[in-house]
């Protein structure tokens, strides 16, 4: 196994409105996040990569 490790991609649909939700608590939690710039789409890989990590068991 290359050290790459292994890559996915995900296509879904989104509302509009639910993208525009997604911008303004970023520009919200903006003066918190030290100068770093979050787009909507690294807020999305962050929750779904949250989410498999909750759903996945843990390897013995």
């Amino acid at each position: 196994m290359t050290s790459e490790g292994k890559r996915a991609e995900i296509t879904f649909r989104i509302k509009e409105s639910e993208i525009y939700r997604g911008e303004v608590f970023l520009h919200d939690i903006s003066p918190y996040l030290m100068d770093e710039e979050l787009k909507v789409e690294d807020f999305l890989v962050i929750l779904f990569m949250d989410f498999l990590k909750r759903e996945t068991p843990a390897k013995p």
